[in-house]
């Protein structure tokens, strides 16, 4: 992946890059994940890509084109966010992107810190094996083990 900002390169490092989301999957424009690991070559992205965030680190990031909101703005998940984040709510930081794909034009993206346990630890300056994240009524694991959120609804 490659930032370039006003004809100048920012940064350049190979990374994982694979679908994101179920549904995206089924419409003209995906999402996309982009995933920074060792084995590909930089273990994270170093770079201070969001003003308004301290943090410069990340090991995943989502390139989102609106496909939640296919059929009409394309940019209501974005909107919503810019409303609520000078509040006490957390918010994955983003910013707007023309996205190139092997130099094909594939339009406005927003990139955004992915929601993990990686996003709670850097927010809550806790450890990452300290965080659970179940998901959906049924509390599958996203990260660590949902078992305690399943015993507490029993």
């Amino acid at each position: 992946v490659t930032l370039l900002e006003n004809s100048q390169e920012m940064f350049s490092v190979p990374c994982g890059f694979r679908l994101h989301g179920n549904g995206s999957r089924y419409c003209k424009k995906q999402n996309f994940q982009l995933r920074f690991r060792s084995e590909y070559g930089a273990g994270r992205l170093e770079y201070k890509l969001f003003d308004d965030l301290s943090i410069d680190s990340f090991n995943s990031l989502l390139l989102k084109g609106g496909s939640e909101d296919n059929f009409r703005a394309m940019m209501r998940d974005e909107v919503s966010t810019l409303m609520v984040k000078d509040t006490s709510l957390y918010v994955q930081a983003m910013r707007p992107a023309v996205l190139y794909l092997g130099g094909e034009y594939w339009g406005v993206y927003y990139i955004r810190e992915r929601f993990n346990d990686d996003y709670v630890a850097d927010h809550l300056n806790v450890s990452e094996d300290s965080v659970d994240i179940a998901y959906s009524t049924f509390a599958y694991d996203q990260a660590g083990s949902a078992a305690d959120f399943r015993n507490l609804r029993k």
